[in-house]
């Protein structure tokens, strides 16, 4: 989780972008979580 954050804050201009490239990688999580990671 620690490393999904520091990535959302390395490039908050591409959020959409990390977002979608977390999605596929995080299948095992609930949506919730990966929402309430960036926010």
């Amino acid at each position: 989780m620690r490393r999904m954050r520091t990535l959302i804050a390395l490039t908050p201009a591409h959020r959409d972008q990390v977002f979608v490239a977390i999605i596929p990688i995080q299948q095992d999580f609930h949506l919730d979580c990966v929402m309430d990671i960036l926010m």
